[in-house]
């Protein structure tokens, strides 16, 4: 250690201290006025926070100075040396001062004033227990007189001049330090250095620690240099000082085999991220900020064959045309800024062909990012085939449904054509006995009374085959009440007017309902021919129609709300996006950045709440298609709602949400995406259909191995005619008035909440406010 080859020493030798003795160090310094117990060996003090005492100032070096413990020859007291520098010998920038005296190395003195760099002051004190009545850790009145330093003066005795040398050393420091002569004799070994090289003493300079250093000080006649040494399995630094003056050596031994660990691995990483570099196809740049080369990897297989050494150094602007340049040092400027990775796309004619790149850049360092360019024509080729396949199955599906549409017409023609040869077979009797031998269905000959006369019955009929005799019975005798009076009233209608009456009823055979039609015609006077015909299966096909009528209506619904809401929702952005990009081309240039930025994120807001739009519809299309993701996973619900609230917070001034919970902690398993949109939506409605501001109530509880979500809201309420409709896609209520909305929220909601097997419900005032409760299962 060179900084103790400066020795300094006072006139008289120190008065023995009793046993007992406290030191401290009264420092006052930027921070203000303290006071620093001296209980360690050894103390650093300096600016930096690494240091044992933290001097606040700046004009105080990184470590300024090392405060050592000396024990006093022969007694078991001890005092303290300062010593200018750190430990390895470097001294400070702006030195220190013993009572307003510039020194080098110092043995403290009850009283001695010290200052650090002519900025921080502190005052030495040490007392026994003797002094301790008098003086204690927060007084400053007793002072010693101030020693008196006399720099560069030699001991007269020897003897004494090796003590004072020896007591230099801090035994009690945790690194290894030694003294030898040129000859190998070991003048001085601290604790640690025996401990670590037991052996020394024996090997002297055949041990790795010695070995070559008195013949590098005699023939290069060096006096400081560092070496790195290896005593088996560990790594060290040696610091070696040359006194010539004493033709001794000082070393002060440093354990770096951890730091040479680090080193090894650190390499070992920067291999392998090159490595990682030369898989990557796609073309790497590192750009400065005013957008030069500051290294170029070429993209694999591409057709551009400069090297590295080509483009290090040039500019975006020498390589790209001007408007490709702009663009992608306006990604820099915004990557630099914001410190958020981005991600854009833009063309490039090479060799009279177009390119579509994509670009992404990232911070690298200070005013530097990484960009990594892609290739992605062909890909844009594909999606442009796959828009292309979509629209044609777009058209596809129109010729259909018009093909469907011709269907439906030719079928109700022929019902319509039947219905006129049913009719002409009425004029002819005989025509119609023949048809009716071989119609299957069930006929009966019935009185004005409703007597049976005769019958033909059709396979498996259950009229004739639940009674033995049914001949002469009458129609009230065969049916209940509520079939049987309508058609005795039918049978009077038919022999009164001569028109055919057709009767539908449904009877329950074999605990399963079947569907009958009985079309009942005058077929002499006071005399009716009934044909009766089972019409489940066509009663379930016209069932099917309806429905399938039903669900085409309801398509149609949907799309006109789509693209009502389309329309309306697309176009405040797509105006937004409009004008700003008209007004970035027309003023760009005289605009200041602040005023582009500030229109840049109009559009890309804009462009945001379109994709949210967008991803309403496919996360609907999805839930209708029954493609609806569920992935549960472990969730602290108040937690998650704390954090919810929070955000929703922000996005409001006029309305307080609170948030009430039992407890601090509800665990549960859910997915935590669908949980965002069910309860993120509903304290969305609740801000924006609350256009008064007001509280919003937001409980949490769990009960029954379930927790309950009730979100209460101050607005303007959901109509009666409103709530059957509620949670369907695209239906708003009548009194939303221009409160924007498309129409989904809610829809989402509920598909959101049936996919975790839970339940919503809702009560509702016009004008005064409304209440939604979602019960989910804890698991």
């Amino acid at each position: 250690m060179a900084s103790f080859s400066h020795r300094t020493h006072v006139k008289t030798v120190p008065e023995k201290e009793p046993q007992q003795t406290q030191h401290w160090l009264e420092i006052e310094d930027n921070a203000g006025k303290r006071v620093v117990v001296l209980e360690a060996a050894t103390c650093t003090l300096g600016r930096d926070s690494s240091n044992s005492i933290v001097l606040q100032s700046k004009l105080v070096s990184r470590q300024h100075a090392i405060l050592l413990r000396v024990t006093t020859p022969g007694t078991a007291n001890h005092f303290f040396r300062i010593i200018d520098g750190n430990l390895q010998g470097k001294p400070s920038t702006n030195g220190i001062r013993i009572n307003k005296k510039s020194c080098f190395s110092h043995d403290l003195k009850h009283g001695d004033e010290i200052e650090f760099a002519g900025d921080v002051s502190a005052t030495y004190y040490c007392n026994s227990d003797r002094e301790s009545d008098s003086s204690g850790l927060n007084s400053s009145s007793h002072h010693s007189p101030p020693t008196q330093i006399i720099e560069n003066i030699e001991f007269a005795n020897s003897k004494e001049s090796v003590l004072v040398r020896l007591a230099s050393f801090p035994e009690l420091i945790s690194n290894p330090i030694l003294e030898f002569d040129l000859t190998g004799d070991i003048t001085y070994i601290n604790p640690a250095a025996v401990a670590q090289f037991p052996d020394l003493r024996e090997v002297k300079l055949q041990h790795p620690i010695m070995a070559g250093i008195v013949e590098r000080v005699q023939d290069d006649r060096e006096t400081f240099f560092v070496r790195e040494i290896e005593v088996l399995d560990k790594i060290f630094e040696q610091s070696v000082h040359y006194l010539p003056e004493n033709e001794l050596v000082r070393s002060y031994i440093v354990d770096i085999t951890a730091r040479k660990h680090t080193e090894l691995a650190l390499r070992e990483s920067e291999t392998k991220n090159r490595a990682l570099l030369k898989a990557i196809p796609d073309l790497i740049l590192r750009i400065g900020a005013d957008g030069t080369y500051l290294d170029y990897i070429p993209a694999k297989d591409s057709e551009f064959s400069a090297t590295s050494s080509q483009m290090i150094g040039k500019n975006e602007y020498d390589v790209l045309p001007m408007e490709v340049a702009e663009q992608r040092m306006r990604y820099v400027h915004a990557a630099l800024e914001t410190g958020k990775p981005q991600l854009f796309e833009y063309q490039l004619q090479v060799n009279d062909k177009i390119r579509v790149e994509e670009a992404r850049i990232v911070v690298s360092g200070d005013r530097e990012v990484l960009a990594i360019i892609r290739d992605i024509t062909e890909r844009k080729r594909v999606e442009t085939l796959l828009q292309q396949a979509y629209d044609e199955l777009e058209l596809r599906v129109e010729q259909r449904t018009a093909e469907l549409r011709l269907a439906n017409e030719q079928l109700r023609r022929e019902i319509t054509e039947r219905q006129r040869v049913e009719e002409a077979l009425r004029s002819s009797v005989a025509t119609n006995r023949a048809l009716l031998n071989a119609i299957p269905d069930s006929m009966f000959r019935l009185s004005q009374d409703g007597t049976l006369l005769n019958y033909k019955a059709a396979k498996d009929d259950w009229l004739i085959a639940s009674h033995t005799e049914p001949v002469g019975k009458k129609l009230s005798d065969l049916f209940v009440p509520e079939i049987a009076r309508p058609l005795v009233e039918c049978v009077e209608q038919a022999i009164a007017t001569g028109e055919i009456q057709v009767y539908e009823y449904r009877l329950t055979i074999a605990e399963q309902p079947r569907d009958y039609e009985a079309r009942i015609a005058l077929s002499e006077e006071d005399e009716v021919m009934a044909i009766v015909r089972d019409i489940t299966e066509r009663k379930g096909a016209e069932a099917e129609i309806r429905q399938a009528l039903a669900r085409e209506k309801e398509l149609n619904e949907l799309k006109s709300r789509f693209v009502t809401m389309a329309s309306h929702e697309f176009r405040t952005p797509l105006t937004t996006i409009l004008s700003s990009a008209e007004l970035l081309e027309d003023y760009s240039s005289k605009w200041t950045e602040e005023k582009k930025r500030h229109h840049f994120q109009r559009i890309i807001t804009a462009v945001k709440h379109m994709t949210g739009l967008l991803d309403d519809v496919l996360l609907i299309g999805k839930a209708d298609a029954g493609k609806l993701e569920f992935n549960p996973s472990p969730i602290d619900l108040i937690e998650f709602c704390r954090e919810l609230v929070e955000g929703m917070q922000i996005t409001t001034t006029a309305h307080k949400i609170l948030l009430r919970t039992q407890g601090d902690s509800i665990n549960a398993g859910m997915d935590e995406k669908l949980l965002r949109q069910v309860l993120g939506n509903l304290l969305s409605n609740a801000i924006k259909y609350s256009p008064n501001g007001g509280s919003i109530y937001f409980d949490i509880i769990s009960r029954e191995g379930a927790a309950i979500f009730r979100i209460q809201d101050e607005g303007i309420g959901i109509p009666m005619g409103d709530r059957d409709r509620l949670f369907h896609s695209f239906h708003r209520a009548s009194n939303v008035g221009n409160i924007s909305g498309t129409g989904l929220g809610l829809a989402i909601v509920k598909k959101s909440v049936d996919a975790h097997g839970g339940q919503i419900h809702m009560k509702s005032e016009v004008g005064v406010g409304t209440i939604f409760m979602v019960k989910i299962p804890l698991c």
